[in-house]
């Protein structure tokens, strides 16, 4: 096998990983599932977006910045705007880890899939890092210089309790 076959076929098997875990967290129920932490997305902006919290946790974690009712309409206005571009491109991720696991190895086809399927991942990843870091810098132009102290200790205390996959850590 040479390198140019070998490096495709390592890139098929990273896009299904990343595919079908996009696919396995937008086919869970979300009762069964925690949040994840403020610093933790799947699923959101926030897994390629560090400090951006997820919308669910905008009263909690508005409460420990002292939001005023205002900063907290605006950031929620903020999120209910970037929500359709953000589902948009979830929809995509989906669609394209439906069309690598309908796609068998053995179809001569197979790795002209991967291929498309591993450019298109990329291009969607790089607009989940540009829209969610446009919305991550619009909440931080609400924010107060004394909040975004604050925002950052919270961000530092889930990443200390939180391991990289938004779980607590595991016991030894």
């Amino acid at each position: 096998m040479d390198r140019r076959t070998l490096l495709g076929v390592v890139a098929g098997f990273g896009a299904v990983a990343l595919l079908t875990g996009a696919a396995w967290s937008a086919a869970t129920d979300p009762a069964a599932n925690p949040p994840p932490p403020p610093d933790m997305h799947h699923g959101g902006p926030g897994m390629m977006v560090p400090g951006l919290f997820p919308p669910h946790a905008l009263d909690k974690i508005g409460q420990e910045l002292g939001l005023t009712p205002e900063q907290h309409q605006t950031i929620q206005g903020l999120f209910q705007q970037a929500k359709p571009g953000f589902e948009q491109l979830h929809k995509q991720m989906r669609a394209n880890a439906e069309l690598l696991a309908k796609t068998r190895p053995d179809d001569n086809a197979y790795q002209t899939v991967v291929a498309n399927v591993s450019q298109s991942t990329s291009e969607i990843t790089a607009q989940l890092v540009l829209q969610g870091s446009q919305l991550r810098a619009q909440i931080f132009a609400v924010l107060t210089p004394e909040q975004k102290t604050k925002l950052a200790g919270i961000e530092a205390r889930m990443k200390d309790h939180f391991d990289g996959r938004g779980h607590p850590p595991a016991a030894n």
